[in-house]
């Protein structure tokens, strides 16, 4: 963290350009043994090509992560915010993300290794009475370039300090009505821990 945060302090003053950022993580890496770096808001980058749309702008910034990631042997995880259509649709299924709810997906989808999706049901529909509601939260694999996609990890969130941790063993889904795809993903979890994966 102090890496990162040391980091966005030198960059507040002049903008940030990709090239700027490999330059700084070949120092880092080879000094600090850095291995993991988050990027949040890729539109903050410095638009080199005046000329390009965003998309553009996105795709091109996309690219480069993911050949400073090969280059560096570091993993390079994007934050992005899915669009706002989720939240017109209903249903505990209809507000769980999907691939076409990312911005200008196209680029980063091509580009990702991996695509997960954090999920928190109680943000959609609060004040259902169910056991550890509150607390639970979905992690979905929409895309997973050397595997198989779809599959889910629960997660416990601990609002009072904003942090997830581990599902506790013994802890059950709370039961969600009208979500086969959710109980589909937890009893294949289920299954894979019963067999040591």
């Amino acid at each position: 963290m102090f890496i990162l945060a040391r980091m966005y302090q030198g960059y507040m003053e002049e903008s940030l350009t990709v090239e700027r950022l490999r330059d700084h993580l070949t120092e880092v890496v080879t000094t600090r043994d850095c291995r993991l770096v988050l990027v949040d808001q890729l539109d903050l980058f410095a638009d080199t090509d005046r000329r390009a749309t965003e998309q553009e702008h996105v795709s091109a910034i996309s690219k480069a992560l993911k050949q400073i990631a090969k280059d560096l042997q570091i993993v390079v995880l994007c934050l992005v915010q899915p669009s706002r259509n989720l939240e017109s649709r209903t249903g505990v299924q209809g507000n769980r993300p999907q691939q076409a709810d990312l911005r200008m997906s196209g680029r980063l989808e091509i580009d990702a290794d991996m695509v997960l999706f954090l999920h928190r049901p109680c943000e959609y529909e609060p004040g259902l009475p169910l056991a550890h509601y509150e607390q639970y939260t979905e992690v979905w694999a929409g895309r997973v370039r050397e595997g198989k996609a779809g599959g889910m990890v629960p997660l416990c969130f601990t609002g009072r300090y904003a942090t997830f941790s581990d599902w506790p063993e013994g802890w059950l889904r709370p039961a969600l009505e009208q979500d086969p795809e959710g109980e589909q993903a937890w009893a294949a979890r289920l299954a894979r821990l019963q067999e040591g994966r």
